[in-house]
């Protein structure tokens, strides 16, 4: 029986002469995994491609398993995710703006197509699978509910719904590649994806994959449903991943690098742990002159088929020798007293290729200060920031500008022409992820208002590292003031007890300094 192409291209590499696995985490056999020499070739997706599934299937069982990798992922959805990532509208028409923003922040509570997730759980699941399978993909759908807003909605696919073959006929002068179709651009037009994962692809299917009419798949899969294909336009789906290198179309599992770490590092665990319980285990032999000794009837005493008489003490046992039997005990040294530090040096390696603080690892904080704290604060920013604003740009701007119609729609706002100047500034806004916390809240407000003094920073700037928007920090500032005084409330804001802090208040205006008086020219001349 012939192999059908696209059960063939599930089972076997597409280019047997690059099939050699450039990832560790993706080998087979050998000291961890193993196989023979691995190595990297100029195309990132065909590197990706050859253990894609291996190391998705290790990273989701690592997940699942491990607890440094549990911490490292959550770890990372907490850094790039947190709360939130949401979307303000800035078109520069302050009551368009707040009429969009209100339809925007009662669609959140009801994106996920299911029902099942507000948009920020959308947004940690999406990252959640960032991290462990190397992209997220989101179909946008419209469900037609009374009880919603606007009918868009988000559904969440599994990353693995990508098919590997086209689902249907490829457009002439398109190119198609592991699951998206591309103009000559390389822009996505087409994204073919299956209705649910296969499972094992690289393993027996036990069914068969048949051509429907129409020149779309359908795999059979032995005990379950068909599984079909859809052709999706690129602007019904949001395929977010990080590209690491040019050209790059899927993304690459975040735990690749490190699942060999991850590994023993759990086996070094397991094994430390159950030596330390066989060395708690007292044992003891005695040497009897006589044969009364244990009681026969004792419940506890139990004689094997060979001679060998035991008193069961679970979980341990004493055994009796017999004459000119003796025994030595040996001893355990385990758990080893150098596992801590090797375990730490561990989990220094991971937190750096995951570019976490090891804190978030292990959650010691034993150790740290102020500076250390500060210094490693800054420079996880650096690492994540740029994660953060890539990661918004899918899962926040691109929702939102998806939206757009719908949302303007339900908010009465006029809808400019496509492809207008108008059009663009309407459907402007700002990203707005949580901010970093404070390590030292006095210090670092007095930094704040030090580089801002200066002239080194701008209001904006220190609210948007702390998440907020200083428009809108001002505005209800100024709301929350003026309701305290009309209630006749004092607050102590910094300027001796109520009316807005000291930065908010008007200074009085100078009077002009009084002019000095002509001098006598008669004085001057003598």
């Amino acid at each position: 029986m012939p192999v059908i192409p696209w059960l063939k291209s599930l089972v076997f590499p597409k280019n047997p002469k690059n099939a050699k696995r450039s990832y560790d985490g993706g080998r087979t056999s050998g000291p961890i995994w193993g196989g023979s020499r691995a190595d990297a070739s100029g195309v990132a997706d065909s590197d990706i491609a050859q253990s894609r599934s291996v190391l998705r299937q290790r990273s989701r069982h690592a997940h699942q398993n491990s607890a440094s990798a549990r911490a490292i992922v959550e770890s990372l959805v907490a850094l790039v995710v947190s709360s939130g990532i949401d979307v303000v509208p800035d078109s520069g028409d302050e009551s368009d703006d707040a009429a969009l923003r209100e339809q925007w922040i009662a669609w959140t509570e009801c994106a996920d197509a299911s029902g099942m997730c507000d948009l920020w759980e959308l947004q940690r699941q999406a990252k959640r699978s960032w991290v462990i399978s190397g992209e997220f993909l989101w179909q946008i759908v419209n469900i037609d509910d009374v009880n919603r807003p606007i009918p868009f909605a988000i559904m969440a696919l599994e990353a693995d719904q990508l098919s590997d073959e086209p689902v249907e006929k490829v457009d002439a002068g398109n190119d198609f590649s592991y699951g998206i179709e591309s103009n000559r651009y390389g822009r996505p037009v087409f994204y073919h994806v299956l209705s649910e994962p296969i499972d094992n692809p690289h393993g027996p299917l036990g069914g068969s994959l048949l051509p429907k009419s129409g020149g779309s798949l359908t795999a059979t899969i032995s005990g379950r449903k068909q599984i079909t294909g859809s052709r999706i336009p690129a602007e019904n789906i949001i395929h977010g991943f990080e590209p690491l290198r040019p050209g790059q179309k899927r993304g690459e599992p975040g735990l690749a690098p490190v699942l060999g770490t991850l590994h023993q590092e759990r086996q070094l665990v397991e094994t430390e742990l159950t030596s330390a319980k066989i060395g708690a285990a007292p044992a003891m032999a005695i040497k009897t002159s006589g044969s009364g000794w244990p009681n026969q009837s004792d419940p506890n005493f139990k004689e094997e088929a060979g001679g060998q008489r035991q008193y069961d003490l679970t979980p341990g046992s004493i055994a009796v020798l017999g004459e000119n039997e003796e025994i030595q005990v040996l001893k355990n040294d385990r758990p080893s007293q150098m596992i801590a530090p090797f375990r730490t040096m561990l989990r220094g390696d991971l937190a750096g290729a995951m570019r976490i603080p090891q804190r978030y690892i292990d959650r010691d904080v034993s150790r740290a200060n102020y500076s250390s704290m500060r210094a490693d604060m800054l420079d996880t920013r650096r690492l994540l920031d740029p994660v953060q604003n890539l990661f918004a740009r899918f899962a926040a701007r691109r929702v939102y500008e998806l939206a757009f119609i719908q949302l303007a729609t339900a908010a009465g706002v006029r809808i400019p022409r496509e492809g207008t100047p108008e059009r663009i500034r309407a459907q402007r806004c700002k990203v707005h992820p949580d901010g970093w916390a404070y390590v030292d809240p006095e210090k670092d407000v007095k930094a704040a208002v030090a580089a801002i003094t200066a002239g080194l920073s701008t209001w904006s700037d220190e609210a948007q590292r702390r998440g907020g928007d200083i428009d809108q920090i001002w505005k209800k500032l100024k709301e929350d003031t003026e309701k305290a005084k009309a209630m006749g409330l004092k607050l102590d804001l910094g300027n001796g007890g109520g009316g807005p802090p000291p930065f908010m208040q008007k200074k009085p205006a100078e009077e002009p300094a009084e002019e000095a008086p002509a001098p006598d020219p008669k004085k001057v001349i003598e």
